[in-house]
This record gives structure tokens, C-alpha cells and sequence, in this order.
């Protein structure tokens, strides 16, 4: 599948109906996850692959992964609203290799090829983003994260204190409707980081 076409799929996703904002619930843009899941079907890190998907909102990660030829995706999500949206939009598919587990990701254990995720950037929800990257190099070899670019260089060394071996950065822009009262404009563009992460 051409990455256009998944963009064009994965735009007809459901998103948050009441986002958390104690959560950082934010829909990831269809542009950026299409870029994301076709660098990762490029690398081999999709087809035939276990994948968790961990705090998957509404699923888009997880439902582009599966949808690419994934063998078998774990959506973790604390939220369980965000889990019944997940399940809703993977039903739009009849996708039949897909788990849906409403948990804290910290609980979650076994092992994965890939972990994709889209964590929350820490900033109501204070060191979210260090629990998602500890927890998904601690199940996978190789993680996909997303991450604000202000932190890079906060990011390059903690996952280098986790033992990553390879690190592989492509900046992308999030463009977000108004999602919270307090936002004060129609649209705002965030930059952020899509980490390829290989541990030792």
C-alpha cells in the first residue's frame, strides 16, 4: 500500500470524543502516522511483525500497522474510552489481528518485534514520555517513538542510557484542530521527532 493511500484510510479514523488533558490525549495527524508506519513497512519493522501499540488513543498506529500485513498488534491504552473507539475504528476493517487491552502501560508484559507509539510529551502528565520509553525497550528491540523537538537532546540520552544501540531521527510537524477549551487558535503546529530506536 502506496503511503497516500494510508494516509487517505487512516483519515477516516474516529479520534478522541472527550479528550483527557491529564492524559495528553491528542489524535496523531493521519500525515505524520502514514510517514511513520511507511518508514517502518521501508525498514522490514511492519510485515508479518508482533506489534504493541502502546497508549493508542484511538488506534491509528496500530490499525495502519495491521492493515500493512502486521501478524498480530496489542493496542494498550489506560483510557477505556480511547480502547471502545480503537475497537470501533478496527471494525470499520474487520481486522482480525488486533488485541485491545485497557491497561497502564507499565503493567503490560512479554515481548514484541516493534513497539510504535505516540506517548504523551510530559507536560502535564510529568516523565509520561520516560515510562513509555522504558517500557517499550523493554519489551522490543526496535521502538518507534514520537517525541517534541525541544527534547531531543534529553531523548538521545536517556535512550542511550537504555542501552540503545542504533538512533535514527525524522522531524515531522503535528498540525492539531483545537482540541481544549483553554487552546486559544483553530489549528497549531507542534514539531516533533520520529525516533527509530534499536537496542543493544
Amino acid at each position: 500500500m502506496k503511503k497516500k493511500e494510508l494516509e487517505i484510510i487512516l483519515e477516516k479514523l474516529d479520534g478522541f470524543r472527550t479528550p483527557n488533558i491529564k492524559l495528553e490525549q491528542y489524535t496523531t495527524p493521519a500525515t505524520v502516522a502514514a510517514e511513520l508506519l511507511n518508514i517502518a513497512s521501508l525498514r522490514k519493522d511492519i510485515y508479518n511483525k508482533v506489534i504493541y501499540d502502546l497508549g493508542c488513543g484511538p488506534g491509528i498506529l496500530g490499525i495502519g500497522a495491521a492493515l500493512l500485513g502486521a501478524r498480530k498488534v496489542v493496542l494498550v491504552d489506560i483510557d477505556e474510552e480511547a480502547i471502545n473507539i480503537a475497537e470501533e475504528n478496527a471494525e470499520k476493517f474487520s481486522l482480525g489481528n488486533i488485541v485491545f487491552n485497557n491497561s497502564d502501560i507499565r503493567k503490560i508484559t512479554g515481548k514484541a518485534d516493534i513497539v510504535l507509539q505516540n506517548p504523551p510529551f510530559g507536560v502535564h502528565w510529568r516523565r509520561a514520555d520516560r515510562a513509555f520509553l522504558e517500557k517499550a525497550l523493554e519489551i522490543a528491540d526496535v521502538v518507534y517513538s514520537m517525541h517534541k523537538r525541544e527534547t531531543r537532546d534529553f531523548i538521545i540520552k536517556f535512550v542511550k542510557g537504555l542501552r540503545a544501540s542504533e538512533l535514527e531521527i525524522l522531524p515531522v510537524s503535528f498540525i492539531l484542530p483545537r482540541s481544549y477549551k483553554f487552546h486559544e487558535k483553530d489549528r497549531k503546529t507542534i514539531l516533533v521527532d520520529i525516533y527509530r530506536i534499536r537496542r543493544n
